[in-house]
């Protein structure tokens, strides 16, 4: 009787400390999107020869953009356990993609600071990891 108190009680431990591990990141993920930032970054020149082709499709397929994107980069499903439901947006010009009303501006915010075009945060966009491509590579 006494370990199965003992078993119920860490049982108790381990739910309390989810549950904290949970609101603390739904929070934080309503708080990077709550917040607005500043739409003034310096624009890159998005080349379209096709060595900037080969280079950009490079960068995106080794940096990870696939893993949350998407094959053909027309969005995914990132995480899926109520409460997180998290979509990664559709990349492409097609229907429903940002490629057709993306400026470049929109795209260097999104890829270097993980602001999405509205100024709020982008909740899982990595930017951390593409902050330091060069103009070139980030036009690529």
């Amino acid at each position: 009787m006494k370990i199965f108190k003992w078993i119920l009680g860490l049982l108790g431990i381990v739910v309390v400390l989810l549950s904290i591990l949970a609101f603390v990141a739904k929070s934080k993920g309503e708080t990077k999107i709550a917040n607005h930032y500043p739409s003034d970054f310096d624009d890159v020149v998005i080349p379209t020869d096709s060595l900037s082709i080969v280079l950009g499709k490079y960068l995106a397929e080794s940096h990870g953009c696939q893993k949350c994107h998407g094959a053909n980069f027309s969005g995914a499903m990132v995480a899926d356990a109520p409460p997180f439901l998290v979509n990664a947006s559709n990349l492409t010009s097609g229907k429903g993609g940002v490629g057709s009303v993306f400026s470049d501006g929109d795209w260097l915010r999104a890829i270097r600071h993980g602001v999405g075009q509205d100024g709020r945060g982008l909740i899982v966009m990595p930017s951390e990891a593409y902050y330091y491509f060069s103009d070139v590579e980030v036009g690529a």
